[in-house]
């Protein structure tokens, strides 16, 4: 009976449970049992030896699974993937590669791209799967080829370097200075809300850029962020290539307005010189011309309805664009000294001051009063459209509206109404920035 308390003993403490598939092993089993039987105290001292060998003792039929009972444990199936390295996980590295890297729904190139990195794109990585990285840029999630791709401290200092900080507005409307103070001259303003590039930041005022120019803002009225440049899905790729698209569409055909006018200019004061010579053939004594033909009324042809003044625009580039189209419509329309009327017709002044008044701006109502009183002083190459430009000798006596492309508007006088001429069709006094 001791013999066999023993045997029962060992048998429940120290042989596993296997599935049928292992019935093999029953012969095995069989003959370390008889070892077992004839030297029990030897074979108990020595049982893990029979544990770690994987012998193991059919108890039951109705075993089915492959999952082994582990002493001292629960079971647990063997798992086929490796466990991921914890110092893999969430790091942040940054794209390395001549042009585009794909990103990919899976680890391979037989995936479909879900998106774009560029060259100095920050990523975060998820994980690895062989030579792939699961990254997160952006709003894209996916896979890239681990070598285009940086990772740990040479990381760290490449993101330094390609980290964008924004300045955004929190006051309603905040002044751009030429120097870090007060006593300094204002070179512009920005809305609330608006987005400004920040260049340096010494803890009170914030250098930054902005239209293509650099100054100073507050820091009191800013709320500097930082980010860094990131992926782009292939829904964001496609939208701004159709914007790019629909932006060179909307230029060529305002090019296309701008040479068609032109065009119509030429040939009337072709068709207008023309009659003046056969006038002068004709014995008619009227004052020669030299730039442009007499026009005393309006077009012969019926003028198409004046637009509104389109007032809701979003950036200061749209602003100069709606400044531009409106005036354009008064293309041919008289000139009329002291005029107060852009319908009926004004002077040079007057159609700067007139337009602009639509758009919300409040000028002087002579060409000296714009050239000293309204706006700031900048350069020819640095006019946009929208700006003023004055003429005259020692002080100013025209003023003209700059359209791009080294071209103006203007009611040039009584005999050729509102035009277009090269906008150094006459010596140029000063260029005045009444916009921003």
């Amino acid at each position: 009976m001791p013999v066999i308390g023993t045997i029962y003993r060992f048998m429940k403490n120290r042989f596993f449970f296997v599935t049928n598939a292992k019935i093999c092993a029953a012969a095995t089993a069989v003959a370390l049992f008889c070892a077992f039987l004839s030297d029990p105290l030897t074979a108990l001292a020595d049982g893990t030896s029979l544990e770690r060998g994987g012998v193991a003792l059919l108890l039951t039929a109705d075993v089915t699974s492959d999952v082994f009972a582990v002493p001292g444990g629960s079971a647990s199936a063997e798992s086929s993937t490796p466990a991921q390295d914890a110092s893999d996980v969430q790091a942040l590295a940054i794209a390395h590669a001549t042009g585009n890297i794909n990103i990919r729904s899976g680890a391979g190139t037989d995936f479909d791209i879900v998106g774009k990195l560029q060259d100095g794109d920050a990523l975060t990585v998820l994980g690895r799967c062989n030579d792939w990285l699961q990254i997160q840029s952006g709003e894209v999630t996916g896979y890239v080829s681990a070598e285009f791709v940086i990772e740990g401290q040479q990381a760290a200092q490449l993101l330094s370097q390609v980290v964008v900080r924004t300045a955004t507005v929190e006051a309603d409307r905040l002044n751009i200075r030429s120097e870090a103070n007060t006593e300094s001259s204002r070179i512009g303003s920005a809305d609330a809300g608006e987005a400004l590039r920040v260049l340096e930041d010494d803890g009170d005022w914030v250098k930054i850029s902005c239209g293509g120019k650099e100054g100073f803002v507050s820091a009191e009225f800013v709320t500097v962020t930082e980010s860094y440049p990131q992926a782009k899905s292939m829904a964001q790729l496609e939208a701004e290539e159709a914007a790019r698209k629909a932006e060179e569409a909307r230029i060529a055909e305002e090019a296309r307005k701008v040479a068609e006018a032109k065009k119509a200019e030429e040939a009337r004061l072709a068709a207008a010189a023309a009659a003046q010579a056969q006038q002068a053939a004709d014995g008619q004594n009227e004052p020669q011309i030299q730039d442009a033909p007499v026009l005393a009324e309006a077009p012969v042809e019926e003028t198409p309805a004046i637009q509104p003044a389109n007032t809701d625009n979003a950036t200061t580039a749209d602003l100069r664009a709606s400044i531009i189209e409106y005036a354009m419509q008064y293309l041919g329309h008289k000139y009329v000294r002291g005029g107060q009327s852009l319908e009926s017709g004004t002077d040079c002044s007057g159609f700067t001051c007139y337009v602009l008044k639509e758009f919300g701006y409040s000028l002087s109502r002579t060409p000296s009063g714009q050239y000293k009183g309204n706006g700031r002083s900048i350069t020819l190459a640095e006019a946009q459209p929208g700006d003023i430009v004055c003429y005259g000798s020692g002080s100013c006596t025209h003023v003209a509206f700059y359209i791009g492309n080294n071209q103006i508007l203007h009611a040039a006088n009584s005999r050729r109404g509102v035009v277009i001429n090269e906008a150094d069709y006459q010596p140029i006094l000063g260029v005045k920035n009444v916009i921003d």
